[in-house]
């Protein structure tokens, strides 16, 4: 008789043990809150001044919450990228700076941006105001030329100025900024400054 009251009060017990471990679980979760923060609505690359049409509204935990996630999208809106950012991807006020009027392209002409590895670009000495040879090498070792393209702007990595650049900021002709968007992750890009060419 005694073995059987053990046996229940130890059933007693881990019930109780299991029920208070799912009321425990239960009160967690309804104590968790969230709230609103803006994502991209698509990948977008660096250097782009973002539209309304390019901005969500999302939901994130509160612990997972800093003071740089952009919260009310107005503050976004014609601000400017520092880095490419992916589709749902939190805005953050670190990604982000003033867009630059300089940057705006030519009547009839147009801006994109080219990535050169480190060891393409520390070779040369080129600076914003430049105009340098664009060349397209893809991944089966063919050759092709672009043509002239005007150095509007060079940002490193990290998004210094003036360092070993990463990101160059093009401007050309229309149709063939829209080549080098279409070719763009089929090979790789190399800047050559060609003897007879004037700045």
């Amino acid at each position: 008789m005694t073995k059987k009251i053990i046996v229940v009060m130890t059933f007693a017990l881990l019930s109780l043990a299991v029920t208070q471990y799912q009321i425990q679980r239960i009160n967690h979760k309804t104590l968790q809150t969230y709230e609103d923060v803006c994502v991209y609505t698509r990948d977008i690359e660096y250097g782009t001044v973002l539209k309304a049409s390019d901005i969500a509204v999302g939901k994130i935990n509160t612990q997972w919450d800093s003071a740089d996630y952009i919260k009310d999208s107005t503050t976004a809106v014609g601000m400017q990228l520092k880095t490419d950012v992916k589709k749902n991807a939190i805005l953050a006020a670190g990604n982000l700076s003033e867009a630059n009027e300089a940057m705006l392209p030519s009547e009839g002409r147009a801006l994109t941006a080219i990535k050169l590895s480190s060891e393409t670009a520390v070779g040369w000495s080129f600076e914003a105001g430049d105009t340098m040879v664009l060349y397209w090498v893809g991944t089966d070792a063919t050759t092709e030329l672009m043509g002239d393209v005007f150095i509007k702007a060079i940002i490193s990595e990290t998004g210094a100025a003036n360092a070993s650049p990463v990101y160059v900021i093009v401007e050309t002709d229309v149709p063939m900024v829209a080549k080098i968007v279409s070719i763009r992750d089929k090979g790789r890009f190399e800047l050559v400054r060609q003897f007879g060419l004037i700045n």
